[in-house]
Order: C-alpha cells, then structure tokens, then sequence
C-alpha cells in the first residue's frame, strides 16, 4: 500500500490552498490571522505580486464571513489591505532615517 504524501497544489494565488482551508474552518480559525497571511505570502512564487495574488483570492473566495468569525475577519482585513500595495506602490517613499551619524570602522 503506497501512501501520498504530495503536498495539495492550488492555483497561484493559494498554492498550498492555506487561505481555503481556513475560511473552511469558519468559527473554528481561532487565529493568529497575521501567521496565516505570512504563510502565504511566502507561499506565493516569487514572481506573483501579493496584491496581485490577494486580489485573485477575493476575486475567488468572495471571502464573505460572519460577523462572529473574528479571527477570520482580521485575516479578511490583511488580504485586502495586502490587495491595496502593489509591487512598487510604496517607491518613492523615504526609508527609516538613520540615527547618530557615520559608523566606526576599525
């Protein structure tokens, strides 16, 4: 007897389908929400744009929740925030300003 250990394959967008097995889960998801999205945003081939991916998934899902799945709603809130940063929306914005001056080199 041979047994399957293939990893299931989704579409780009939720390769490791990790998204659908939570909204799956409904009121049982009890989070952390920020874990999941990590997850998948590593997930995610390096070439497809997180937002670009989020949007697919809401496109997808629907990602309609009831108002008592809080864990469920927060990650619902990371994928559209997600959706709203494409790839480069933030250049042009100033980094973190450095503190203190030059470093010492020995």
């Amino acid at each position: 007897m041979s047994i399957d250990t293939t990893a299931k394959r989704g579409p780009a967008y939720d390769p490791h389908l990790l998204i659908r097995q939570v909204l799956d889960m409904g009121a049982d998801f009890r989070g952390p929400a920020e874990d999941i999205l990590l997850s998948w945003i590593l997930s995610l081939d390096r070439a497809l744009d997180p937002a670009a991916a989020a949007l697919q998934l809401i496109d997808a899902y629907g990602l309609e929740i009831p108002a008592e799945h809080a864990a469920t709603l927060r990650l619902r809130e990371l994928i559209l925030q997600t959706a709203r940063f494409p790839d480069g929306a933030m250049q042009g914005q100033p980094g973190p300003r450095r503190r203190g001056g030059r470093r010492r080199v020995n």
